[in-house]
């Protein structure tokens, strides 16, 4: 395999799997992406600071005085991106073409995206660990949301600590789809419909009802699975399981992720890792590969990319809040 400066880009193969959607995902939601000009260095981090206030806000200045500085605490953070890449073949004999290096375009655009597929799955379930990592406030309901659990009484508590911590209370909520599909049983939920509501009344929970019981303008709501016990299954066997599981998860954004603002998770991209590629926001490029002995060709997606908790304050997560999974 050639070096990673004499790897071929394909740019059209990057168009397709930069443009590559899957609705189940919403890693890019919780953890925003911010390009980078180096693999590894500084970046100012944000914190609180710019809560504070003058004294009795106070910010008046005489004439030809000039204006008080502010007294940040913004601080240097270190970041580290790291190469990810995941890869597929295609061998003479599956195309109908003297070599595969000359293999149909649509067959090539099909392997990018089963690369791609993979490349953001396992981005899904490293944002969803870090959602859930040591260092972000946790706890789980004593009554579980498919058992009559007061769902209110455990998500204002939560909404609470983050607005307490940075001010301004979530304006993201992951409630991952297993959690939608049994809340439809919760009756504490049937007092928010008019005219006493039923549990089949509460057939119509959708994103935009939750959003309304729980306060929090934006509800995610992931649905992406993964085999349990990873590349250890047989082929095609094995049960999957769901990568954000039944943990639910608040936590702020600023509406225009950027550097310095105050965040739960952000996700560093070197935007300059493969020089003579085009630079896109997702840090995504394709390269093509042909090994002639092998009579192979190598499509493989990559990225350099470092996921990191900004301020794990502006993030709360109830853990378990079913019983049934």
């Amino acid at each position: 395999m050639p070096a990673p400066n004499q790897l071929k880009v394909n740019t059209r193969l990057t168009n397709v799997s930069v443009g590559y959607k899957n609705d189940g995902y919403i890693a890019d939601e919780v953890s925003p992406l911010l390009p980078v000009p180096k693999q590894a260095g500084l970046i100012l981090e944000a914190d609180k600071s710019m809560l504070q206030a003058d004294d009795q806000g106070d910010d008046t200045i005489g004439m030809g005085e000039e204006p008080g500085i502010l007294k940040t605490e913004i601080r240097d953070r270190t970041y580290s991106t790291r190469e990810r890449a995941r890869g597929v073949t295609v061998h003479d004999d599956e195309v109908d073409a003297d070599n595969a290096e000359e293999a149909p375009y649509e067959v090539k655009v099909q392997k990018t995206e089963a690369a791609t597929e993979r490349l953001v799955l396992n981005r899904e379930l490293r944002v969803a660990m870090g959602a859930r990592a040591a260092g972000i406030p946790q706890s789980s309901p004593t009554t579980k949301w498919d058992q009559a659990g007061d769902v209110l009484g455990d998500v204002t508590p939560a909404k609470l600590a983050i607005k307490n911590a940075i001010g301004v209370p979530p304006n993201y909520a992951v409630v991952p789809w297993e959690v939608v599909e049994l809340l439809k049983q919760n009756p504490s939920l049937a007092k928010f419909f008019s005219g006493g509501a039923t549990t089949s009344t509460l057939a119509v929970l959708t994103s935009g009802v939750l959003s309304a019981i729980f306060g929090v303008p934006n509800i995610l709501v992931p649905r992406a699975g993964q085999l349990t016990g990873n590349m250890t299954a047989g082929f095609k066997s094995g049960s999957t399981t769901s990568v954000w599981g039944d943990n639910v998860t608040l936590f702020y954004r600023p509406p225009v992720p950027a550097r310095q603002m105050v965040a739960a998770f952000y996700t560093y991209v070197w935007k300059n890792a493969f020089r003579g590629a085009a630079t896109n926001a997702k840090g995504l490029v394709v390269t093509e590969n042909y090994e002639a002995r092998q009579r192979t060709l190598y499509i493989d997606a990559r990225r350099y990319s470092d996921e990191q908790t900004l301020i794990s304050e502006a993030a709360y997560t109830l853990t378990n809040v079913l019983a049934s999974i």
